[in-house]
């Protein structure tokens, strides 16, 4: 909900900051450009009408040198020619100046044609100067080609001076217009963010109020399901905040009552599963242990009616040892499952102790026509546990492959990295017998089930154990192709392979 109300707020503010950002960042750059834009323009108008008065300074002072005769005192003559050259470098430096302030195209184009005329006048001057003493620059100026210069260049000057002053005049048109503009934005923000505010504040108040009132429903439906089960809790419709507070106290109270009973009823069905298994191995013990006791109470009876002749002959020891040695069997196994023993871990690769139980059953396996078929990774299977135990779980599915098999056939075994859960790795025991029965398959794993004429029913379950003990998992199925499937899964070690026991 906090998201909800908070997510369009801050959405409005920063809309409306970002605006303000941005608006003023972009007075602030216009109104520099046009303030620079004036500058130039009104620095070109200056230097053009600068240099067009120069220029006609300098041409008066032409006129002034070409009506002097010769014969004029030289000091009156160096006076003019050095005046001529200051008007002349003053004239440059006119020009100089509104060439670094012209930008446009037009302005460009005045500035080099008055460039170019300056230059012929230049020339002129000296290809008409009328006595080689007399070499100054500009001296003797006349006739009408140097009319047209003279009118060129100050036609161009005047030129450069109106083509900046309608670029100034449009500049302070658009900024003029740009203000009415960015008036008319502000005007419009102010009316309108106040605006756009209240219905912000109109919407979250909407969803906030649906909001509550989804929650009241919610809170409605849990009273009615909880009412059913201890007891009603009446919801009130709600009216604010406090009250939806003191609404979803009621319900936490009643669902934590809930809780309680339900964890107090759990504990009750787990005492009477143990009590169950504990009926269940009772039963399975009576049973493995009834059977050979019987045989042994009958021996004995049929010895003690013979009379004096109380003696068991060979063959009915035989049959009492072996009776007691079944009884043995089943107690151990019965103890290897109630109290296994403790794990020693080692970080170890699997695919030795997988090796290891082969080499075991190699001979038993060629007996019974078995061919084992055994594939192994490439690379290092570590795992962190202990290789007697793990070692233990392999003998016990090779021994029950080979068994489903009395005719012989073929034992599969795979040691490879498990591509359904990373970071495991998994071995496969699978064989070509008759597979599991259905109605054996759902409890494989529990104490005392057995499909083998003497099996005791352990093996299967203390696998299991073992198995989870090492954070792993075993499960059987049914090949497609026949046969019976074992797959042990057991996590990796993060160390690799190594004598670190823990």
């Amino acid at each position: 909900m906090l998201k909800s109300i908070v997510t369009p707020l801050v959405v409005v503010i920063g809309l409306w900051v970002s605006t303000t950002v941005i608006t003023t960042h972009y007075i602030g750059r216009l109104q520099g450009f046009y303030e620079r834009s004036h500058a130039e323009n009104l620095t070109t108008i200056v230097a053009a009408d600068a240099a067009q008065v120069t220029f006609w300074r300098l041409h008066g002072l032409v006129w002034k040198l070409q009506a002097i005769t010769r014969d004029a005192p030289e000091p009156l003559l160096a006076s003019l020619r050095k005046e001529l050259r200051e008007r002349n470098d003053e004239f440059v430096v006119n020009l100089n100046e509104a060439a670094a302030t012209s930008f446009t195209e037009p302005e460009k184009e005045c500035v080099k044609k008055i460039r170019q005329l300056f230059d012929k006048y230049t020339e002129h001057f000296k290809s008409r100067a009328g006595s080689p003493a007399n070499t100054d620059f500009l001296a003797h100026v006349h006739d009408v080609e140097r009319s047209q210069l003279v009118h060129g260049i100050a036609d161009q000057c005047q030129r450069l001076h109106e083509i900046n002053a309608q670029l100034l005049a449009s500049s302070v048109r658009e900024g003029e217009q740009m203000v009415r503009y960015l008036g008319v934005g502000r005007y419009f923000a102010i009316v309108v963010a106040p605006l756009l505010g209240g219905l912000t504040g109109f919407w979250i108040s909407r969803r906030l109020h649906r909001s509550v009132a989804k929650i009241s429903v919610t809170l409605g439906d849990v009273a009615g399901k909880l009412g059913y089960e201890v007891g009603r809790l009446v919801v009130k419709p709600l009216a604010d905040l406090p009250s939806l507070q003191e609404q979803v106290q009621g319900v936490a109270m009643r669902i934590q009552r809930v809780v309680d009973e339900l964890q107090e009823a759990r504990f009750q069905v787990m005492a009477v599963e143990r009590l169950a298994v504990a009926g269940e191995l009772a039963a399975g013990v009576a049973h493995e242990i009834r059977n050979p006791l019987t045989s042994i109470k009958l021996l004995i009876q049929m010895t003690a009616q013979r009379g004096s002749d109380r003696t068991l002959g060979e063959k009915q020891l035989q049959v009492i040892q072996g009776e007691i040695a079944r009884i043995e069997k089943t107690i151990q196994g019965l103890l290897d499952f109630a109290r296994p023993p403790r794990l020693h871990r080692t970080v170890h690769d699997l695919r030795d102790t997988a090796r290891r139980a082969l080499s075991l059953l190699e001979g038993r396996a060629r007996q019974q026509g078995v061919t084992i078929c055994a594939r192994f990774s490439a690379v290092p299977q570590a795992i962190n546990g202990d290789p007697e135990q793990v070692y233990h779980v392999l003998v016990n599915l090779l021994i029950n492959g080979i068994e489903a098999m009395p005719e012989g056939g073929e034992l599969f075994v795979d040691v490879d990295r498990d591509e359904q859960i990373p970071g495991n790795c998994r071995i496969v025991v699978s064989d070509s017998g008759q597979g599991i029965r259905a109605d054996v398959l759902p409890r494989l794993f529990d104490p005392f089930t057995t499909t083998k004429k003497d099996g005791v029913g352990l093996g299967l379950a203390i696998s299991r154990r073992i198995i989870q003990e090492h954070e792993g998992t075993i499960d059987a199925a049914n090949r497609s192709d026949g046969g019976a499937r074992f797959t042990v899964r057991l996590p990796l070690s993060a160390t690799g392979c190594g004598a670190t026991p823990s």
